[in-house]
Parts: C-alpha cells; structure tokens; sequence
C-alpha cells in the first residue's frame, strides 16, 4: 500500500463521569449544536485536509433531573452520510410501528 494511515470515520469523547451516569436510552436530546472544522493536519498524520463535522449531542436524564450530559462526536462526511442513512432507516421502522398501533 502507500503506508497512509486512514482517516478515522469519527471519533467521540465523553466528559468525565463515566458509568455512574445514567445511560444514554434512559435520556432525552434536549439540544444539538454542530459545526464544521476543516483539519489540515494532527499529531498522527502531517496531511489531511478534510471536513469534519463536531456534533454535541445535549441529554437531560428521563428523570429530568439537571444537569444534561453532553456527547460531542466528530464525523467525516462519509460517516455523516452512513449516519443519516441509519436514521433514516430507524425513522422508517418507527414509521411503520406507528402505523401498526
């Protein structure tokens, strides 16, 4: 090959907590911020030049309690398209339980 390291599809971080917080399905999003950063390069690759999309996911607890936890996640654009394509299959599923009550 020509020995390029690929780009990682997406990375996530969460602040720290850990398991003692609640998880994510007992939560609601709440808010979403996103922006878009071009990277150029990082300590690992001196050549990378593309997009990069930084969503920050907001979750309140199902209980309602404050404070919200926050999920930032960073997706390229093929992993932002493969993303959307899943919720839009999920959206489908929900669609037809919906249809079926």
């Amino acid at each position: 090959g020509s020995g390029a390291v690929p780009t990682p599809l997406y990375r996530h971080s969460m602040p720290p907590g850990g398991p003692e917080q609640p998880p994510v399905v007992s939560s609601t999003l709440s808010d979403v911020d996103w922006k878009v950063h071009h990277v150029l390069s990082s300590d690992a690759l001196s050549h990378i030049n593309s997009p990069l999309l930084r969503l920050q996911l907001h979750l309140t607890p199902g209980s309602g309690a404050v404070p919200t936890r926050e999920v930032c996640v960073e997706l390229s654009a093929e992993a932002l398209d493969a993303l959307i394509a899943q919720l839009d299959t999920a959206k489908g599923a929900l669609d037809r339980v919906k249809a079926a009550l």
